[in-house]
């Protein structure tokens, strides 16, 4: 497995993840943005035997990181596939001295089908902890942040 850099000739396999994870994780509104974003924003991608399985991407505003999108196609769940990911985000971030990293997720959907208690664990797992709720007509949001701290010498 490896995590590398986004490169354009990356960007039809990202788009192929999200379709995969459409409608259960990606709405049409992340379908539209995932293009964008990942060729804007920085983007790394877990590349194995010549194939892209997953990807992150992020930005920065005011000093704190955020995580725009993280997708690791349905067959490679649960590998750590997604840690590996964010590990190589924080790696990236913490140089310029980044302490935070935030992410918004839903926390409900309408219907309700479990998709995301899934997503709500791997945060978790990951040490984010909630920090601001919203309560939207279909489904509640959540933003979770995760201090990081230098480790002591």
């Amino acid at each position: 497995m490896l995590i590398r850099p986004f490169e354009k000739f990356d960007l039809s396999q990202i788009n192929n993840i999200a379709q995969l994870l459409h409608p259960k994780w990606f709405d049409n509104n992340a379908i539209r943005n995932i293009s964008i974003d990942s060729q804007i924003n920085n983007c790394f991608v877990a590349e194995q035997d010549n194939k892209i399985v997953g990807f992150i991407t992020f930005s920065a505003q005011n000093g704190e990181a955020w995580i725009n999108w993280l997708g690791v196609s349905i067959n490679y769940h649960r590998q750590g596939i997604g840690g590996k990911l964010l590990s190589a985000m924080i790696d990236f971030i913490k140089k310029p001295g980044v302490k935070i990293v935030i992410v918004e997720t839903v926390v409900e959907q309408n219907p309700l089908d479990g998709s995301y208690d899934k997503t709500l664990k791997f945060y978790y797992q990951q040490g984010f902890k909630i920090r601001k709720k919203y309560h939207q007509k279909r489904f509640n949001e959540f933003t979770y942040s995760k201090g990081l701290l230098e480790k002591a010498i």
